[in-house]
C-alpha cells in the first residue's frame, strides 16, 4: 500500500509540473502574439 502511495504522489508532482510547464508556454505566446498584434495596429 505504501509503495503505490508514493508512485501517485510522484505521478501528480510530475503532472503538476507538466501543467505549469504548460501554463507558462500559454502565457508566453499569449504575450508574444498580444505583441505582435500592437507593432501590426502601429504599421496600420
Amino acid at each position: 500500500m505504501g509503495k503505490n502511495e508514493k508512485e501517485e504522489a510522484k505521478r501528480s508532482e510530475e503532472e503538476r509540473a507538466a501543467g505549469l510547464r504548460g501554463n507558462l508556454a500559454n502565457i508566453y505566446s499569449a504575450k508574444v502574439s498580444s505583441r505582435k498584434e500592437k507593432r501590426i495596429k502601429w504599421e496600420l
